[in-house]
């Protein structure tokens, strides 16, 4: 029986994206230094580190990120999260690191993904708010921390966490060293383990620019359309 596997490609046969994602495969192969792992471990599993992520759970889980029909509310609550997780990421020590709120973009209703603002609507209003006026002074933050190795457009890892949550609101509460409330899991609860990680990365986080991402819209809104914008910017 014949063998009729293709050969493979030498290096110079192969085309300029299929090297770009070679290197990219052998990068995320790569194993983790056994030393870094120590370090992160070190830092994270510590009673006051614990403390430390159940404690700015709560904080942020005590305000309220559902859905309403006024918009200037939301905004309101969007802006009291982003305050604390600024505070948080603008304490890292991070060289060059850049934090900074990226206003929402309306456009985002284009995307085939966008679900519409079905929560605007009121007896007064039964087509609810447009897009523009849903959106207007409302953002997403964004924190990058430049990779050490990185030289071209696209090499990067984001992580995204969204910091609106479904309805009914329900205040946290803390039983048994765990946390219950709105948000924790979904999606307040990420959020702070992306912060916490971040903390236990100082002193290495490895080659790649690493894109921290909180974007409000995610159950109200946004969706498909803010997580593109999102991919976007972690390129740039």
């Amino acid at each position: 029986m014949r063998n009729l596997k293709r050969p493979r490609k030498t290096r110079s046969e192969r085309g300029p994206r299929e090297l770009a994602v070679q290197r990219q495969k052998t990068a995320l192969a790569s194993p983790i230094p056994t030393r870094l792992v120590r370090d992160i471990l070190a830092r994270t599993r510590t009673p006051a580190f614990q403390r430390y992520v159940k404690d700015l759970l709560v904080e942020l889980c005590r305000i309220d990120t559902t859905p309403k029909p006024d918009a200037r509310q939301m905004q309101a609550a969007e802006d009291r999260c982003f305050q604390i997780l600024e505070r948080e990421l603008s304490a890292l020590s991070f060289s060059g690191a850049r934090l900074e709120r990226r206003p929402v973009n309306p456009a985002i209703q284009k995307h085939p993904n966008y679900s519409l603002l079905h929560f605007t609507r009121t007896p007064q209003r039964p087509k609810g708010l447009s897009p523009e006026e849903t959106y207007a002074n409302r953002s997403n933050l964004l924190y990058v921390i430049p990779g050490a190795g990185v030289s071209a457009a696209g090499q990067s890892v984001a992580l995204n966490a969204h910091i609106d949550v479904v309805a009914p609101y329900w205040p946290p509460r803390v039983k048994g060293g765990i946390v219950y409330g709105r948000g924790t899991c979904d999606d307040k609860g990420p959020a702070v383990s992306i912060i916490g990680g971040a903390q236990g990365a100082l002193g290495g986080h490895g080659q790649r620019r690493l894109a921290v991402e909180s974007q409000c819209g995610d159950d109200a809104g946004g969706r498909g359309g803010n997580r593109r914008q999102w991919f976007s910017l972690a390129r740039h």
